[in-house]
């Protein structure tokens, strides 16, 4: 199998990769959720400093068959990688992923990564044997934690979402809220910068360590302008305490490729402020507002360590379902 990397401006080499990443993805799976080919390509431009985003494809005789990613942070956690290897159902037990798999670690390494990270997704009721979780094993990956996929369907009732806003405000009468979409006011941004670097190392991350992130004003903006050039918006509800000083947020997507579908980013609340339902106060807000703007779209999904059980609470309290897990993986060379 020879194995290139995908120039983002060659649309073929791009629509190969989307095709095979979204063909793997709907495997055994009612909920898939992968990027479209728009999307693909904007990431693998490379528009946001805080990590570099590296596609590859396999092809056997000039057809396309495997799909490989490699993500490498750029500022902090510089030790690691992340690597996902896709293989079209009709291309499996030809030895491709292994292939791939083969090869991303060697580009990795060569990067000087030596922490190697992968996820893999099951149905809940998969054991061990599952293919896809005994890929990651005989790779010598040693699993680190699961997370759980969750969905909301939509429309949520809006007296539900009230009356659960409504019993969180007594428990934070001192905050106050604000609401955004994209980019929130340049004043903030350092102090709300300090709120996002903590969740790599406030998250639950299983058996991997990890170090607080890098972001900067300069680097959100980045951030931000890569989504917008996906066609992915960005609703962000942050809490502030009493000084002004951003606490908490929660963070949904609006995607235009994926007409039906919002995605639920991160819910952060700054380890100095948690007990006052900050987390469920961010979350209502936001979906209040995002649901009413986008009335057409059906469900939201997330994704949570399954060890996280103040969050899933959240979640569960706002009629989140589990439909899938994600087992996380980690290789040390």
């Amino acid at each position: 199998m020879d194995i290139s990397r995908v120039d983002p401006d060659d649309a073929s080499a791009v629509a190969d990769l989307t095709r095979i990443n979204t063909e793997a993805e709907a495997h055994d799976n009612p909920y898939p959720t992968s990027y479209s080919m728009e999307e693909q390509r904007e990431e693998l431009r490379n528009r946001n400093p805080e990590y570099t985003v590296e596609g590859y494809l396999g092809t056997v005789d000039g057809v396309a068959v495997a799909a490989g990613s490699l993500e490498t942070p750029v500022h902090d956690n510089t030790e690691k990688a992340w690597l996902g290897v896709s293989v079209a159902p009709n291309d499996r037990r030809h030895g491709h992923g292994s292939a791939m798999a083969r090869f991303l670690e060697a580009e990795a390494q060569r990067r000087g990564r030596t922490t190697l990270t992968t996820a893999v997704g099951y149905p809940i009721d998969a054991d061990e044997s599952h293919p896809d979780r005994r890929f990651a094993t005989r790779h010598e990956y040693a699993f680190s934690q699961v997370d759980v996929h969750r969905v909301l369907d939509l429309p949520a009732d809006e007296m539900f979402l009230q009356g659960l806003r409504e019993q969180a405000e007594p428990h934070h009468r001192d905050y106050s809220f604000r609401d955004y979409v994209g980019l929130p006011e340049e004043e903030i941004l350092e102090d709300y910068c300090v709120l996002l670097n903590a969740i790599l190392v406030d998250a639950p991350s299983g058996e991997i360590d990890y170090e607080e992130g890098s972001t900067t004003p300069d680097s959100l903006a980045q951030r931000v302008e890569m989504l917008h050039s996906q066609d992915r918006t960005l609703y962000t509800d942050v809490a502030f305490d009493a000084a002004g000083v951003p606490v908490a947020h929660s963070q949904l997507v609006v995607p235009a490729h994926d007409p039906q579908k919002i995605y639920q980013w991160d819910t952060i609340v700054h380890r100095d402020h948690r007990g006052h339902r900050l987390g469920l106060a961010t979350k209502v807000r936001n979906l209040e507002i995002v649901q009413a703007l986008h009335a057409e779209r059906t469900s939201v999904h997330t994704w949570n360590a399954e060890s996280n059980r103040h969050m899933i609470a959240v979640n569960e309290a706002m009629g989140f379902r589990p439909v899938r897990y994600f087992g996380e993986y980690y290789r040390k060379v």
